[in-house]
């Protein structure tokens, strides 16, 4: 029992690779520059044995329970600081109750402030929404390890099973950090102080339009194929163009109706300055969220502008800009990883219900190379990040076949078959030659038949979309400053400091530090004016909860883990001082 154990704790993965922070930080940001500094002194982890019932295992998950007898040696042998348990059939927890100590082990948890999830006879749904709300209070940062066994096998434990990996790998994917946050905030005082405009929550699409056709076009390789089909039916339907793929139908001849946008560095607009005609590009809408850089939205006339659900920003203007119509704007959600997320999100949000997708290859056929159309200049004269090209993971392809991606890619394909479920009324067709995606219909663009589809008054659609489904904000400079409150950002972030300047002498008292700090913030966000606060600050410690549980289980001796802990913990102090200095700044 206990060996089985100490083989999956020791082998646990708690960081990303180095090389994530390893690039050249052009920014300046702090996060990334306080990371830097611990990737370059952090200890060298190496392969050890390590007795794992001589010291606290931060987190741990038991599939099954049967009638509970394993958790009884469970917990006798090891002291587990977070436990969570899910028993799939209820009939077994009932049985349990009659033979196995619930009662004293619930208090016993309680007694040692250890966390305790029981989870029994859910939906795979609400196994994510309770297991992430408990790791949200707990702290993100423990699930970037665990400890499990399955406590008896059976067909419900093994397809649980699946649900429960894959959740646990969705729970740390992207923590955010508090540059990102700040980045978010000014672009959307910007945006509210240039009086852009904001979808309204209550708006609505009238049926009749609702129906109308939607041509969601990425720039995946197989686009190519099908820009002659886009150009002869590009005045029957709306064309939403993704990213660079506005660039793409540009040097194709097709001028899209909206630009799709979700960056919040200033890379999207150099792009978009590759493109001569100006004029091509003031006559198309902005699409996007507040957390665009306002270079890029200069470039367009007028724009669509959604609120990015669980960014500091979209909680700052729901919370703090209520009583001039902040609470009244459309959130957005399944808008990451890549940009054509939010192009179908968008799409699906605003109410249409004929969609059809291109160039979404979410990755590429095995066999092929290019993945992005050969009309596109941007990535003939720019480098292609490497976290696109590296594609190692096999999938189904959209016709059949082997498709190539990543967990970028992989990402992108859940999240946009995320956004599908959700809009179960609308048809969605896949017209893409790469990934197959759940929800879409495969379609070559060659079997569509368009000859019934009258040509669109787009100009009256853009203007629907524009004026009707749309308001500003009417604030002023003067009370963005106020309301972004620098005493209450002050307050959050020294309650925070203060715990971490309290010294530590074993592995479980850091720990616990950590799980305290996430706490309080997550009582801090529960609370709406604070909610903002709570996003800035929240990524940046759980990243570095990340470095401080590494290093507290890095080798056998505590005096020395600790010591490395500590640096990684005193990094945070470092970032989190220059922090409050920042958002002192107006």
């Amino acid at each position: 029992f206990i060996s089985s154990f100490s083989k999956a704790f020791s082998s646990a993965d708690f960081l990303p690779p180095q090389e994530i922070y390893a690039e050249h930080n052009k920014f300046n940001q702090i996060h990334v520059r306080y990371m830097h500094e611990y990737h370059a002194q952090q200890a060298a982890i190496t392969e050890f044995d390590m007795d794992v019932s001589a010291m606290p295992v931060p987190n741990c998950i038991v599939l099954g329970v049967g009638l509970g007898y394993l958790l009884e040696e469970l917990n006798a042998a090891l002291t587990v600081l977070n436990l969570v348990i899910v028993e799939p059939s209820l009939n077994l927890l009932r049985a349990s109750l009659h033979v196995f100590d619930w009662a004293g082990l619930i208090s016993r948890f309680a007694r040692e402030k250890r966390g305790l999830l029981l989870l029994a006879g859910l939906t795979p749904q609400e196994l994510r929404w309770r297991m992430r709300d408990f790791y949200n209070r707990r702290g993100l940062f423990l699930s970037t390890q665990r400890l499990g066994f399955i406590a008896y096998e059976s067909e419900q434990t093994f397809e649980a099973s699946f649900v429960i990996n894959d959740i646990y790998s969705r729970l740390h994917w992207a923590f955010g950090f508090i540059d990102d946050g700040l980045f978010a905030l000014a672009h959307a005082c910007d945006a509210l102080l240039s009086k852009n405009r904001f979808v309204r929550a209550d708006a609505k699409l009238p049926a009749a339009l609702a129906k109308v056709p939607v041509f969601v076009v990425g720039n995946g390789p197989s686009l190519d194929a099908d820009l002659s089909f886009l150009r002869a039916h590009q005045k029957q339907a709306l064309i939403f163009a993704c990213g660079t793929a506005v660039e793409a139908l540009y040097c194709a001849g097709i001028r899209p109706d909206m630009y799709c946008c979700t960056e919040r560095d200033v890379a999207q607009s150099q792009v978009l300055d590759l493109i001569p005609d100006k004029d091509y590009l003031r006559q198309i809408v902005c699409v996007g969220a507040e957390v665009v850089h306002p270079a890029t939205r200069r470039h367009f006339a007028e724009h669509v502008l959604f609120l990015k659900k669980g960014e500091p920003s979209s909680a700052f203007i729901r919370a703090r800009l209520a009583d001039v119509g902040g609470s009244q704007l459309q959130c957005i959600s399944n808008m990451n990883p890549l940009v054509g997320n939010l192009g179908l999100a968008s799409v699906l949000t605003l109410g249409f219900t004929e969609i059809y997708l291109f160039g979404f290859d979410c990755g590429r056929m095995r066999g092929t190379e290019k993945l992005h159309a050969d009309v596109s200049l941007t990535y003939k004269y720019l480098e292609v990040n490497p976290a696109y090209r590296d594609l190692s993971l096999e999938a189904e392809g959209n016709f059949g076949g082997v498709a190539m991606m990543n967990s970028l890619y992989e990402q992108c394909r859940y999240e946009l078959e995320l956004s599908l479920k959700q809009h179960p009324g609308a048809r969605c067709c896949n017209c893409s030659q790469g990934v197959l995606i759940s929800g879409a219909v495969p379609r070559h663009s060659a079997e569509l038949d368009f000859t019934n589809y009258a040509k669109l008054d787009k100009g009256a659609l853009r203007q629907l979309l524009v004026k009707s489904m749309t308001m500003p904000l009417k604030v002023s400079r003067e009370r963005l400053l106020r309301d972004l409150n620098v005493a209450d950002f002050d307050a959050v972030a020294r309650r925070i400091l203060h715990v971490l300047h309290q010294p530590q002498e074993t592995r479980r008292g850091m720990l616990e530090s950590c799980i305290l700090i996430s706490e309080v913030l997550y009582k801090f966000g529960s609370l709406p004016q604070y909610r903002h606060i709570t996003y800035l600050l929240g990524g940046t410690c759980q990243h570095f909860f990340t470095a401080v549980m590494r290093e507290l289980f890095s080798g056998p001796d505590e005096a020395l883990c600790l010591r490395y802990a500590e640096r990684a913990r005193q990094l945070l102090c470092n970032c989190l001082e220059d922090g409050r200095r920042l958002y002192a700044m107006e």
